[in-house]
């Protein structure tokens, strides 16, 4: 499932409404709407998937971005639980900042997505 794919499944699971899932997730609808077509995947900032996290701590970090394991971490019906799996905020800061710092210098989408895709998952493996 490519990654427009699961911003599309996270839309209509968690909310019924791509709109009341853009708003959020604080994104403009078009703007949403825009990274579920093929190409938009590419667009995707990190800092999108970031504030996904943050909304939804149950969705699963490794899913979400590298498309690996289970949409959820917990049942559905444990959503409100805590957020043992969420990405710490120093952390998250610091990927925010780099992907801003290389969108400053630059850097094209897919070298920008590759480099804070790396950083996060350095992350995720270190918490595992």
């Amino acid at each position: 499932m490519k990654i427009n794919e699961r911003l599309l499944y996270l839309a209509e699971k968690l909310e019924k409404s791509r709109s009341i899932f853009s708003d959020k997730i604080g994104v403009n609808n078009s703007t949403f709407h825009g990274y579920l077509v093929e190409d938009g995947a590419q667009r995707v900032k990190l800092s999108l998937l970031l504030n996904i996290l943050e909304k939804y701590p149950t969705v699963n970090r490794n899913w979400l971005v590298f498309g690996e394991g289970k949409p959820f971490q917990k049942s559905e019906e444990n959503q409100e639980s805590s957020p043992t799996h969420t990405i710490a905020t120093p952390v998250a800061d610091a990927v925010r900042t780099a992907e801003t710092a290389l969108r400053q210098a630059g850097a094209t989408d897919a070298v920008v997505w590759q480099t804070v895709m790396g950083l996060a998952k350095v992350n995720a493996d270190k918490e595992e």
